[in-house]
């Protein structure tokens, strides 16, 4: 079986057992795809950037953040927030991989926020935005970059408590 088929695979069995063992002595669990800084290259700027993935079992909320840096300088971070659906066994959809339609392609694309292609496209939206590296920007709403991006997102939209 491949490492990744390995690791989703016990991710899950993880989130069953919580699920059934009642897990109230846990109330949040959370995933990184890696313990380190992973780097891209965009234009001539070097950057780092990590991926987590966090459930909240009291607000029942699925949430992804990305924070991006420019390489040697972690003082002033792009975070950006994707506030899902509940998704308890499986995680985020975005965190694993779903597919969603682009009104811009006219297609069923593959979205997972771990690839750096998106990771690519949010740094740059986030430089539309207004962050240059070296300065602190509010927190940003990845949902909304993705509807930016041509995304419908009906399946996987948080409604009413989630704020995103």
């Amino acid at each position: 079986m491949p490492i990744i088929g390995f690791m989703s695979t016990l991710s899950v069995l993880l989130r069953i057992e919580k699920f059934l063992s009642g897990g109230n002595q846990l109330q949040q669990s959370k995933t990184s795809m890696s313990g380190k800084l992973r780097n891209i290259v965009i234009g001539d700027q070097d950057y780092v950037y990590t991926v987590n993935s966090k459930y909240d079992k009291v607000n029942k909320v699925d949430s992804i953040s990305l924070r991006a840096f420019l390489k040697g300088n972690r003082k002033f971070p792009l975070e950006i927030e994707f506030v899902t659906k509940e998704q308890f066994i499986v995680g985020s959809p975005l965190f694993h991989g779903v597919d969603l339609f682009n009104t811009i392609s006219k297609m069923s694309e593959r979205v997972n926020i771990n690839q750096p292609g998106f990771v690519r496209q949010f740094i740059l939206l986030g430089i539309e935005n207004g962050w240059t590296g070296k300065n602190k920007i509010p927190l940003q709403n990845g949902m909304g970059f993705l509807r930016k991006m041509g995304y419908i997102l009906d399946e996987i939209q948080c409604h009413n408590p989630c704020s995103s």
